[in-house]
């Protein structure tokens, strides 16, 4: 499954409205709930731990790629 399809699962948006800068800004659905569960949806899915640094730097979707690049995962 591609990111951009877990996120929009997540949060209940159309896979195609997911881009880097999507964030809580511009999207209504990503609350603090929605990005605990992205948070543990991802953690899940590849196997690592965000630090509570990294939870809180985890802005956008751009960002969110960033720091998995940065853990050595493929995005």
């Amino acid at each position: 499954m591609k990111l951009e399809e877990v996120f929009a699962k997540v949060l209940s948006e159309s896979p195609e409205s997911i881009t880097d800068s999507s964030s809580p800004k511009n999207l209504r659905s990503w609350n603090s709930i929605k990005h605990i569960q992205l948070v543990a949806t991802l953690e899940n899915m590849f196997d690592i731990k965000f630090t509570n640094a990294e939870i809180v730097s985890l802005n956008s979707f751009g960002d969110i790629k960033r720091i998995l690049r940065q853990k050595g995962i493929e995005v």
